[in-house]
């Protein structure tokens, strides 16, 4: 008799029902081809058993609308989603749990490692024997789930989901505008601050600042960042017991906090860090 084995991808490949359902009030869709993507996808979406985004051959993987369908590990609600039972990441871990074979990736290795050592959960049973390809892309992968990590792409993301959501859900109870704003403005300066240097260029930072910049600067922009977080949070306090979206919100905007304050400082002793330049804000 054959083992049994599982295919284990990212969040990111799987359909999202509960943001699929949110998608039809999200203002992006404002256009018939993305109307008409969208009814495609709500009508695969009763008879796949997997939800894998791939059964759908004619959606294009640089889809602007993948984002609007599936779940981050940043805004996933989890079991707070009152169906969390039909969902197919849950669904696809739970093939997984039952497998003797697994072929996952190394970014999927690395956050089953990363909830081990949390004492959490695990995605996956017991590993005796792993086997990785392309391991030349195991210390990126690492570094994402091992350490630490504060981008501008991680504020800008949290600032489309808040506005997302606080639009959609309670509109009119908060300047929802004026919060993201403020949020968005402490991303762009975050990411002026470092200069024109090319995309990919990685800084020394061993003191308060990274190599070639004000002190005084990085440490401003850090602080504005900070409190534009905390100012998103008392918005959502407010708000906070009308749908599982605003505490999901929440947590993320004290987590951004929390890595603020982590890379305020000096760099902690046997640590490494560096910031790298992206290609813009």
């Amino acid at each position: 008799m054959p083992e049994r084995t599982a295919l284990l991808k990212g969040r990111g490949s799987y359909l999202c029902v509960y943001r699929m359902n949110a998608a039809r009030q999200n203002l992006l869709l404002d256009d018939g081809i993305s109307v008409r993507t969208l009814a495609e996808i709500e009508q695969w979406s009763h008879v796949t058993q997997t939800g894998d985004l791939a059964e759908l051959l004619a959606l294009d993987v640089r889809s602007s609308m993948i984002p609007l369908i599936t779940s981050t590990r940043d805004n996933s609600l989890g079991s707070r989603w009152p169906q969390s039972r039909y969902c197919h990441v849950n669904h696809a871990r739970r093939e997984v749990m039952g497998a003797v074979v697994v072929v996952i990736n190394h970014h999927l290795f690395f956050a089953d490692l990363a909830v081990r050592e949390s004492g959490v959960a695990e995605f996956f049973p017991s590993m005796m024997t792993v086997v990785f390809d392309e391991a030349h892309r195991l210390i990126e992968a690492g570094i994402q789930f091992l350490g630490n990590d504060l981008t501008t792409g991680q504020l800008l993301d949290f600032s489309m989901d808040l506005l997302a959501a606080g639009l959609n859900l309670v509109r009119g109870f908060v300047d929802w505008h004026g919060v993201v704003g403020s949020t968005e403005r402490a991303a762009r300066v975050l990411r002026l601050c470092v200069g024109k240097h090319c995309a990919g260029t990685k800084l020394r930072w061993i003191g308060k600042a990274p190599e070639g910049i004000s002190v005084s600067d990085w440490q401003k922009s850090l602080k504005a960042v900070a409190i534009a977080c905390q100012q998103a949070c008392t918005a959502l306090n407010t708000v906070s017991e009308i749908a599982p979206d605003f505490l999901r919100l929440q947590e993320r905007s004290l987590l951004l906090i929390e890595q603020i304050k982590n890379f305020y400082g000096l760099c902690e002793p046997g640590s490494v860090r560096w910031v790298e330049v992206g290609a813009q804000v």
